[in-house]
């Protein structure tokens, strides 16, 4: 392959940041929303060095009236090209848990084979009763 044509099959940063909530977060979003029996509305976004505008996703299914949870998630990719690093925390508000948790940290690595996204997750903790960002992930 040459230079060229390296430079054109670069995925977007917004690419790596939608694989990296797809494959690391999302499972951990879907299992809440079954057993709190809610949905979960997500918003999500990137800081720097890789910003990436914010998105909102519902996650889950409801019969009936139930009361909406919500979640922020904030990552922090660092590396460049087809390897970055990453870490993101996520809270989570109105969750009809008795547990007390609160949200997640994830840390992991993100690389592009052949086009793909391979997503590994190398340390994970859930929080609880814990409603504040840490310090790198302040606004």
């Amino acid at each position: 392959m040459d230079y060229l044509t390296s430079l054109r099959t670069l995925p977007s940063i917004e690419d790596t940041a939608d694989a990296v909530l797809a494959s690391a977060l999302m499972p951990v979003v879907r299992d809440l929303a079954t057993r709190s029996g809610q949905v979960i509305e997500l918003r999500t976004c990137s800081l720097a060095p890789y910003p990436v505008e914010e998105k909102v996703v519902r996650v889950g299914e409801v019969a009936g009236e139930g009361m909406l949870a919500k979640g922020e998630v904030r990552m922090i990719l660092r590396g460049a090209a087809h390897r970055y690093n990453f870490v993101l925390e996520a809270i989570f508000a109105r969750l009809a848990l008795d547990s007390g948790y609160s949200g997640i940290t994830m840390q992991g690595r993100i690389h592009w084979d052949e086009g793909q996204a391979v997503v590994e997750v190398v340390t994970q903790a859930a929080r609880y009763n814990t409603w504040e960002w840490t310090r790198e992930f302040r606004a």
